[in-house]
């Protein structure tokens, strides 16, 4: 049986700190305010489409679920989870779309961590329901499980972004409507 650490869970949070430092301070450099201020309704949609596919995936792989979901979600979860998820997440991206635009900094980065933020609850809640006592978390502390999940999402809506953004410059490119300063 397969079994991950705090040690693991440790370890991939130093990664994806780096990575999220590299991945986040591109994202600020290319996509000025102006350009973020035009992808709402894309990072809605990119927000649906993104989750909708990870929440399909993590619920219907055999892995997961057997060796740990299936411990704390009833078996019908596994199909509504996924669309209830994408939903929850669209309308998600649009708050944190309208609150990182009205905090100071910037809005990028300011999206990006508050996607970091989001994580908490939902971890906090598959805490409560005994994730950290399924077969394949059981050695994992719920400190490490849920520093790792901040720099998770941080990524996650990295990706979102991202995908926001080149959707957004293909609209662009289809329609002959250019906001100016965007590197991407």
């Amino acid at each position: 049986m397969t079994q991950v650490t705090s040690e693991l869970y440790w370890i991939a949070t130093f990664v994806t700190v780096i990575i999220d430092v590299v991945f986040v301070t591109l994202l600020a450099w290319h996509i000025r305010s102006q350009r973020f201020h035009h992808i709402r309704n894309i990072l809605a949609g990119s927000a649906i489409i993104f989750w909708a596919g990870l929440w399909t995936w993590v619920m219907m792989s055999a892995f997961f679920w057997e060796t740990c979901y299936q411990f704390v979600f009833p078996p019908w979860s596994r199909w509504i989870m996924p669309p209830a998820m994408a939903l929850l997440n669209g309308c998600l991206a649009l708050l944190l779309w309208w609150w990182a635009a009205r905090l100071p900094g910037n809005p990028v980065v300011n999206l990006v961590m508050l996607g970091g933020l989001e994580s908490f609850p939902g971890h906090l809640r598959a805490i409560q329901l005994g994730i950290l006592a399924t077969p394949l978390l059981k050695n994992v502390s719920a400190s490490s499980a849920l520093i790792f999940g901040f720099f998770e999402f941080v990524f996650y809506w990295s990706v979102i972004l991202t995908v926001s953004a080149l959707f957004f410059s293909i609209w662009e490119r289809l329609t002959g409507h250019r906001i100016p300063h965007f590197g991407l």
